[in-house]
């Protein structure tokens, strides 16, 4: 997983200055966080992010490795998805298109991230 990251590509420059914190609760080996910064996914949480996301293992992985948006959309409206803070830096990434409409480069990323967490 950590040689994969190195090859992630670059971020689109109008998500590039946006931070967002993540906690997954439920997965395989129990609770993680990670952030979102740099147009990038990382471990651990980063300081300064106005906004933190609390999700379930299930729907982070629809979301971020499935690229299908429907379990997130239906967990948000049940109360499954919490946030904290800046709700806007969401909706920035979301308007943003890129979260929508991936590059090639980055559909080959996570098709390689989706082969590993199989």
């Amino acid at each position: 997983m950590e040689g994969l990251r190195d090859r992630a590509p670059a971020a689109p420059e109008e998500i590039a200055a946006i931070a967002v914190n993540m906690v997954v609760t439920g997965g395989p080996d129990g609770d993680r966080v990670l952030h979102f910064a740099e147009g990038r996914f990382d471990r651990g949480l980063v300081d300064g992010a106005p906004t933190t996301v609390t999700l379930p293992h299930r729907v982070a992985r629809s979301m971020l490795v499935d690229l299908d948006p429907e379990p997130a959309i239906t967990a948000f409206m049940t109360g499954e998805i919490r946030v904290e803070g800046d709700l806007t830096r969401l909706l920035e990434l979301q308007q943003s298109g890129s979260m929508l409409a991936p590059t090639p480069d980055q559909l080959a990323f996570i098709g390689e991230l989706r082969e590993l967490t199989q």
